[in-house]
């Protein structure tokens, strides 16, 4: 007999085989061809075996399953512990800046500075709005409190952790339904791997940002009971700017299913506090508050110079690129209100994190005469974590939606 809260066996293969988008790039960096293909091949023979794997961890016992989680989180922090300071010293490879601009911008704000005066080098500016590095403060206290920063990287595992409460606690799954959320997630494992042990920032944003989005669309009751979780939202949410852009279909599927009124409140609590935290910051330079050049990666902006600014440069490929997302956008948010249902809300979440990726993957190549990944290939894992959670939670839109109502 089929469980009716376990995902489609098709649905999670769809999601597990998206994973492998989020590997090629890491793979072609690497120059590691051999590679994508050994791994596509491991891919392909699991994909098959999807419903005989996925049913096998329906079978598990929820206290088993949770003694599994808890041992496989501890294991995978002592390595990244371990790990990490290796990589930063360039012992293994894995060493990346991304880390390194999340601490230096901190060390600027806890010596009474502006974080975004601090750079390494005139192309690596902090991308991250000022949320983002409110929400990284107690990582880089415990990297202070660790030999070598090596508690840092544990945000990346601490964002999953995070996953699984908000899960559990707030939406009410299965143990089931995280590990499968695991599972559809796995072939993107060597990129995952790679952002844990970089300390990089851009898997724990990714799933941060999953995590916000799913309890505002599954639990949307339960959010809008809870200031602190609504602020929550907002923070992760304007982590960085592109995915602002999932308000939208939140907003289309409240008015959907609590009216004009309650919509605003509760996206006045989710964006409110998070748009002021970063008024303040914009305000103290406004020249410098970096964010806002993440809108140029639409059009891979290649200024004169090698200094970045904080302006916005409308090149052909930004005003194409920009254009497409926000009709995208606009379509999938009043889709989202004409059918008021989670899973499709969550599922035009999906798309609209994935549209300016695509978009800019397509007209930058073109613009280049070659594929060109530019800094997309770490910006699809979000996709990747989004899709993956959407699919994991199918089987509950329905409770959602009749509890929104």
């Amino acid at each position: 007999m089929t469980d009716p809260l376990r995902p489609s066996t098709n649905a999670l293969r769809f999601a597990f085989a998206f994973g492998f988008i989020a590997d090629i790039g890491m793979f072609i960096h690497a120059g590691w061809v051999k590679g994508l293909m050994a791994w596509a091949a491991l891919g392909i023979l699991v994909l098959v075996s999807m419903g005989w794997i996925s049913g096998g961890i329906a079978r598990i016992p929820e206290a088993t399953q949770r003694r599994i989680l808890v041992a496989g989180a501890i294991l995978t922090a002592a390595v990244v512990a371990v790990l990490y300071p290796l990589a930063n010293a360039q012992v293994i490879p894995g060493m990346h800046e991304r880390d390194e601009l999340i601490k230096g911008g901190l060390g600027y704000l806890f010596s009474g500075r502006n974080p975004y005066e601090f750079q390494l080098g005139a192309r690596a500016p902090i991308s991250p709005f000022p949320t983002w590095l409110i929400l990284n403060i107690p990582f880089y206290l415990l990297g202070k409190l660790s030999p070598h920063d090596a508690l840092y990287g544990l945000q990346n595992i601490a964002a999953l952790v995070v996953v699984y409460l908000l899960w559990r606690r707030v939406i009410g799954t299965s143990m089931t339904t995280y590990a499968l959320f695991l599972l559809a997630l796995s072939l993107a494992l060597p990129n995952i791997a790679y952002e844990l042990i970089a300390g990089s920032d851009y898997l724990a944003d990714g799933v941060m940002v999953t995590a916000m989005a799913t309890t505002a669309i599954f639990a949307s009751e339960r959010v809008a009971a809870n200031r602190w979780l609504m602020v929550l939202t907002g923070f992760a949410f304007v982590s960085r700017l592109h995915f602002g852009l999932l308000f939208a279909p939140i907003a289309g599927y409240y008015l959907g299913t609590v009216g004009f009124r309650e919509t605003v409140r509760r996206l006045t609590w989710m964006a409110g506090p998070a748009a002021l935290v970063a008024l303040a910051f914009w305000a103290i330079e406004p020249s410098r508050f970096m964010p806002i050049h993440t809108s140029n990666y639409l059009g891979e902006w290649e200024g004169a110079t090698a200094q970045f600014d904080a302006a916005l440069h409308f090149n052909t490929s930004f005003i194409v690129d920009a254009s497409v997302t926000m009709l995208t956008v606009a379509v999938l948010t009043f889709l989202s209100y004409r059918k008021a249902r989670a899973t499709a809300t969550m599922l035009a979440e999906v798309a609209i994190v994935g549209t300016p990726i695509l978009v800019a993957f397509i007209t930058n190549s073109i613009r280049h005469g070659e594929v060109y990944l530019g800094p997309f290939s770490s910006h699809s894992l979000a996709v990747v974590i989004l899709l993956a959670a959407a699919v994991a939670l199918a089987p509950y839109g329905s409770r959602a939606d009749q509890l929104a109502h």
